[in-house]
């Protein structure tokens, strides 16, 4: 008894060890599988001082410009040196044309509030997908069986099966069809199909009418046995010809895939995008959100001001100043200055930032701002940051709040007119933390914090802490510090991928399967 409780311990004690020692190995073997590091500038996006753009209004204009709009101008109530106040008469346009200029304003805020829809609606499909490393593991696939042929067709062959309705054979190209079944479907008037396959693959299927061969051919009418492939050729480049003039009882329909349809394949989210495919997925179409909301900005001023025209036609200043400019109607071009007044105050100008990026702008930052459609470029000062959510501007997500942070002119001369949209970038002069937004699937977190893999100096893969800020487009996170453009990261998911592993410097193609 005692001799075979030493024979357990024994068998246990090497077991364990066996286990230690493959646990060893297999640690080793990861650690010694080299990862591909990518180039920070790469991959981050620099927002704020990088000549990425923040919306803009400006609410408050120094200059106020009309611009002409569609329809005639009827008369002027003034000229060049006139003195104005808010509410006085500048213009009148005739008005017959005024429902209609409404009617486009309406259709053009309907399809781009139509666009922001779909997008999130892209994005939350987006956010649902499982990806590819997430993805279970299919199951192989039972061979497609080929189907069973028929070599001859007599009028005692049963049909493989129906469709529609009507009879179908498999066929080889090669199969002969008697003529004494041919005369069966011209007195019976049924309908068949032949399939003819080529291996496993359907090249296409001959249609033969019984109805269409009763009227096509008398009764003293006697057919020939026909083989399918009499007058069909498979050309080789995607397509299938058919000669006529050989040997034929019925239509065929050719269903070898063209070049282009064999090329496109429908993608399925939870199987070909990776985890970075889907993040940069979300960031285009945040993106693509962000210009569909100037857009909106922009087609609601135009409504306002249409509306604000009204069906009198009357154009009315909007603040005190002086008349700078009259045009000849005749002469310009719709969107072109036709009236322009110099007031007496500066350019104001809202800038609208989510609660994330609220920080990103402060009291006595200088923006440099460009005004989209009167085309002036000027710099203004960070006045104050609103601390309530504003309702002037649409949020891009349910869940945002946005804040509006006014801006001053630095020049009281610049002529912009009120209510015109800009984009406003910081001045690099600025502070405004570290202008280095990364996707944040390069981005983990543990109890000690946030944390990116990236590359030493020694080239093994290090872990190395980070301070993180503001999010943007929901998919980019702001590095405050811990990590700079010159280095280089990893995409820190799978087995392989840990500190301590050689790496190796690669292009975005591996990252984002681009071959």
């Amino acid at each position: 008894m005692k001799n075979k409780r030493i024979r357990v311990i024994l068998i246990a004690a090497l077991i364990l060890a066996a286990l230690i020692a493959a646990i060893v190995l297999i640690a080793r073997h990861v650690r010694s599988q080299t990862v591909n590091v990518y180039a920070v500038s790469d991959v981050a996006e620099g927002w704020m001082g990088n000549n990425d753009e923040l919306y803009a209004t400006i609410t408050e204009g120094s200059a106020e410009t009309i611009p002409l709009d569609e329809g005639m101008v009827e008369s002027f109530s003034v000229k060049k040196g006139d003195a104005v106040k808010k509410g006085d008469l500048l213009l009148k346009y005739d008005t017959s044309t005024y429902q209609l200029t409404l009617s486009s304003d309406q259709a053009s805020i309907a399809m781009l509030q139509s666009q922001i829809q779909q997008a999130q609606q892209d994005i939350n499909t987006y956010r649902n997908m499982t990806p590819a490393e997430q993805a279970p593991v299919p199951a192989t696939p039972t061979p497609k069986a080929a189907p069973k042929l028929h070599t001859l067709i007599k009028t005692d062959t049963k049909p493989n099966g129906t469709e529609g309705g009507v009879g179908y054979y498999n066929c080889s190209e090669n199969t002969v069809v008697r003529h004494e079944f041919i005369l069966t479907l011209r007195d019976s008037g049924d309908t068949v199909r032949f399939r003819v396959y080529d291996g496993k693959a359907l090249v296409g299927v001959w249609t033969v009418s019984g109805e269409y061969l009763q009227t096509a051919y008398s009764n003293e009418w006697s057919p020939k046995d026909w083989t399918l492939s009499d007058g069909v050729t498979l050309t080789g480049d995607g397509t299938v010809t058919v000669d006529f003039t050989q040997t034929h009882y019925g239509s065929f329909e050719s269903l070898v895939p063209t070049e282009e349809e064999d090329d496109w394949i429908e993608p399925d989210p939870g199987e070909y995008y990776s985890a970075a495919q889907i993040a940069e997925m979300i960031r285009d179409k945040n993106q693509d959100i962000a210009d569909y909301q100037r857009q909106l900005k922009q087609a609601q001023l135009k409504y306002q001001r249409d509306q604000l025209t009204g069906e009198s036609g009357e154009v009315r200043a909007k603040s005190d100043g002086v008349v700078t400019f009259v045009a000849d109607p005749h002469n310009i071009s719709v969107g072109e200055p036709l009236v322009k007044i110099q007031g007496s105050a500066r350019a104001t100008v809202s800038v609208y930032v989510d609660e994330l990026s609220r920080d990103v702008l402060k009291p006595g930052d200088v923006v440099n701002v460009y005004a989209y459609e009167s085309g002036s470029s000027f710099t203004a000062t960070v006045d104050s940051i609103g601390d309530k959510p504003t309702d002037e501007y649409s949020s891009w997500g349910a869940n945002s709040s946005y804040y509006a942070v006014t801006c001053i002119a630095d020049d009281p001369d610049v002529e912009v007119r009120a209510w015109e949209g800009c984009s406003v970038t910081l001045d690099s002069a600025g502070e405004s933390g570290s202008g280095l937004y990364l996707p944040m699937y390069f981005v983990r977190e543990d109890s000690g914090g946030s944390y990116v893999l990236c590359q030493g100096e020694n080239g093994k893969l290090e872990r190395r802490a980070i301070s993180t800020g503001a999010i943007l487009w929901g998919s980019m996170v702001e590095v405050r510090g811990g990590l700079t453009y010159d280095d280089f990261v990893a995409f820190p998911y799978g087995r392989g991928v840990q500190a301590g592993n050689p790496t190796k410097v690669a292009e975005l193609d591996e990252l984002y399967n681009y071959y």
